[in-house]
């Protein structure tokens, strides 16, 4: 990019590697490689060290990166290489590179470049100190067909009080001043998660907008109930905004006729036929141990049915069993 109004300029190495034969860069980057070099490059020395070991491509991948920055740099006057901390070495190979491959600095076009730079960020890390990212194994994407909008959701409110104070500062555009308010409120009550609420809804709503935030927290409300959840009071939702959150064609929404819902058909039958008993006694044994729920209240009677007054939305209620088995049933 230059001082003007240049465009961003994307590049795919593939483009310069392709026609690049092994014995050709064998010639051109691996005579000025050294192992001794490699070898001491922290990422390499703590694979080394790991369970697994080090494959002769990651090893040697530093090369292949050396060789982007010097070709980006040769042809394309780029001179800042960013990245997280542990790729100063493959960053600093690149630095190398250059000097070796062009001590004068000039590009094709015959411009002078300044030199070659390197910028590392500090890794953004779980609070037990893992790397996040794709080879880890706990990547959280920001594509909703890679990560689903709840499950992004579900993460951030799940994070740990010791990570609250970092995260709101990384991740979220709140002033200082409104992080240190927030943290404080938090450890007045943890037990409310106000800071993990706080998060999850700011960074949601960033990332895949507020109607998807709606959602998201809809669907955590009628999942996960809680005295201390913001959205735990059921009144709050609207049918449509309980349908949307769950999609129309999920298995969990009951359509039944209004008059067979309301004051007619016993809960435990309800229950069998929403499939969260496999039985009329099930469910009876289910309300005799208070485990049978209708709108986050214990069903007290095996006789007892649903009354206008239960609907949420004067359509919808809500029949859970134990933590995670839930059927919402809406009035047709």
């Amino acid at each position: 990019m230059g001082n003007g109004d240049a465009e961003v300029s994307v590049q795919s190495n593939v483009d310069w590697h392709e026609k690049f034969s092994m014995l050709d860069f064998m010639q051109v980057v691996g005579v000025h490689a050294r192992v001794n070099t490699m070898m001491n490059r922290e990422s390499v020395r703590a694979r080394l060290s790991s369970q697994q070991g080090i494959s002769f491509t990651e090893f040697t991948y530093q090369l292949l990166q050396a060789y982007d920055f010097y070709h980006l740099n040769k042809n394309f006057n780029c001179t800042i290489q960013v990245g997280g901390s542990d790729q100063w070495g493959n960053i600093v190979a690149g630095i190398e590179l250059i000097g070796k491959l062009s001590p004068s600095s000039t590009t094709e076009a015959g411009n002078a470049c300044e030199g070659a730079f390197g910028i590392t960020t500090p890794l953004l890390t779980t609070p037990s100190g893992e790397k996040f990212g794709k080879s880890a194994g706990n990547a959280i994407w920001l594509d909703e067909n890679l990560t689903s909008v709840f499950d992004f959701y579900q993460y951030f409110l799940k994070c740990p009080d010791s990570a609250m104070s970092s995260y709101l500062k990384l991740f979220t555009f709140l002033p200082r001043s409104e992080v240190d308010a927030i943290i404080e409120m938090h450890d007045a009550k943890p037990e409310e998660r106000a800071a993990q609420k706080i998060l999850a809804a700011e960074v949601t709503e960033m990332v895949h907008g507020s109607a998807a935030l709606d959602r998201a927290q809809t669907l955590t409300s009628l999942l996960f109930p809680s005295s201390t959840s913001t959205y735990s009071n059921y009144s709050n939702l609207t049918t449509a905004s309980i349908v949307s959150a769950f999609g129309s064609s999920d298995p969990r929404l009951v359509y039944l006729p209004g008059d067979e819902l309301v004051e007619d058909t016993p809960v435990i039958k309800l229950a069998k036929q929403c499939g969260l008993a496999a039985s009329n006694s099930a469910a009876k044994a289910l309300v005799a141990s208070r485990g049978l729920y209708v709108n986050n209240v214990p069903v007290m009677d095996v006789q007892a049915t649903i009354s206008k007054e239960q609907l949420i939305d004067d359509h919808v209620v809500v029949l859970r069993v134990g933590k995670d088995k839930l059927a919402v049933v809406i009035a047709q």
